[in-house]
């Protein structure tokens, strides 16, 4: 018996290291939820992933956050900025609860937030982190009646700070298949300037970038690049960027 035992440990030991996730493994799924994300009374994006609320990192530049990649390291980094104004995200909750969202996939990109490495996901080349994740820029706390998780950041500016809560947005424009293939256009050809070798970037589909109305009537497009950096390799640029109503570009920020 014992020399079975020592045997089976010889083979786990041999073989134990197959078991672990390769980068790009998927690792788990994102799950539309109808449980509702707020940063104080405004509400961001976010689906259940592996049983907990997480919003895409990026989103945070919206409410008072600098989020910074570092190429190099390949590390994003989440600080507070006391003079980042809150942009409302204007979103919709269309998708059935329960229901699909992306694959969960290995990644080896480090989250830090204010110098702590944090529990991170990477999801259809975004960077996802659970809510509980934000502890240390405020409470996070559960309210069962409106179905929402909720930090509160004492020192976020805001407009009004006791405004009521809206769960959705109540915004009915919509954006057109025409202005998303428009928008798309224009950002690769922005994007395609900065990158090190632009005809070998692998560009997703138009349909694949994420696009919305924020609060100051502006469409948002936010997506990624697969671009070669300096070693030969691919990596990922992201890329937000803010349109007025005639498609000229108001803001923009690839990194």
């Amino acid at each position: 018996m014992k020399k079975l035992v020592c045997a089976l440990l010889s083979v786990m030991m041999l073989f134990g290291t197959s078991v672990y996730a390769k980068i790009g493994d998927k690792v788990g799924e994102a799950i539309n939820t109808d449980i509702i994300a707020y940063i104080n009374n405004y509400a961001i994006p976010s689906y259940a992933v592996n049983g907990t609320s997480s919003v895409v990192a990026e989103d945070l530049k919206n409410f008072g956050f600098n989020v910074l990649w570092d190429a190099g390291a390949r590390t994003l980094v989440i600080s507070r900025n006391n003079e980042y104004e809150v942009h409302q995200m204007s979103f919709k909750k269309t998708a059935a609860e329960g229901s699909f969202f992306a694959d969960v996939l290995e990644t080896d990109i480090g989250v830090f937030a204010n110098g702590k490495k944090i529990t991170s996901y990477a999801i259809n080349g975004y960077t996802m982190i659970p809510v509980e994740e934000l502890s240390m820029f405020g409470e996070v706390y559960w309210v069962e009646s409106e179905r929402a998780l909720k930090l509160w950041v004492e020192d976020l500016h805001i407009r009004d700070k006791m405004q009521p809560i809206s769960k959705v947005s109540t915004e009915n424009k919509t954006i057109t298949d025409a202005q998303k293939k428009q928008i798309f256009s224009i950002v690769k050809k922005y994007v395609s300037i900065q990158l090190k070798s632009p005809s070998t970037a692998i560009w997703p589909n138009y349909n694949e970038v994420m696009y919305w109305y924020n609060e100051d009537g502006k469409i948002v497009a936010f997506g990624s690049v697969e671009a070669m950096n300096g070693f030969g390799g691919y990596g990922k640029v992201n890329y937000m960027f803010e349109f007025n109503e005639d498609l000229s570009i108001s803001f923009k920020y690839v990194y």
